[in-house]
């Protein structure tokens, strides 16, 4: 586990869930494509509620998604982050595809009564945060947490130093998918979308 990682699970979680998520790390490094070993971590997934990988398709040329219009990534993200997870893909794919859920969801947070559809919202993560936080429409807690994303994001795309610690285990992706949870249920909370508070069964579908 990176040292950005613990600073997460120091702040935000308790010692039980540190520990189930090092337990579901292992599951994904030795149990992958094993659905039955898997249901713990989208067990745990399906108590946080709103739509989350525990709800999407295995398979992820099976996409329910395109229905939701602005809000297909923000979902179809994190069914990418899961078959990641059942396939055995690198831990920085995995943080990659999970990360979309919350940038998209920021930049829809943005374009709330505003003219400008998010579509149009070029600019960086970073920026993007830093504009949320200045019109007052986060607080200084989602503010630190969507800005710790950001940096682990960060390194799992552009950091190649060789003389830095530069790799990621499944812990790192077990605590970046769960924070990216987390964080996404709040904005979506800000906007007020209904999927927030609803929860799905488990979908074993491939």
């Amino acid at each position: 586990m990176r040292a950005e990682t613990r600073t997460i699970v120091n702040n935000y979680y308790t010692k039980e869930e540190i520990m189930l998520f090092k337990k579901f790390a292992k599951i994904i490094d030795k149990e992958y494509m094993n659905k039955d070993k898997q249901r713990i971590i989208w067990e745990f997934d399906k108590k946080i509620g709103g739509l989350g990988g525990y709800a999407a398709p295995l398979n992820p040329t099976v996409n329910p998604f395109n229905r939701l219009g602005d809000y297909r990534n923000v979902f179809r993200s994190l069914q990418y982050a899961r078959s990641d997870m059942y396939y055995c893909n690198r831990a920085r794919h995995i943080l990659i595809d999970a990360a979309l859920h919350v940038e998209t969801l920021v930049k829809l947070t943005l374009s709330k009564n505003k003219i400008i559809k998010f579509i149009y919202n070029k600019r960086e993560f970073g920026r993007n945060i830093e504009q949320l936080y200045n019109e007052g429409i986060i607080n200084n807690d989602l503010h630190d947490r969507l800005n710790y994303l950001r940096r682990l994001l960060n390194y799992a795309k552009h950091d190649t130093d060789p003389n830095r610690d530069n790799t990621f285990d499944s812990e790192d992706a077990i605590v970046f998918y769960f924070e990216c949870r987390y964080v996404g249920n709040e904005l979506l909370k800000i906007l007020n979308h209904p999927i927030c508070s609803i929860i799905y069964d488990i979908d074993d579908n491939f």
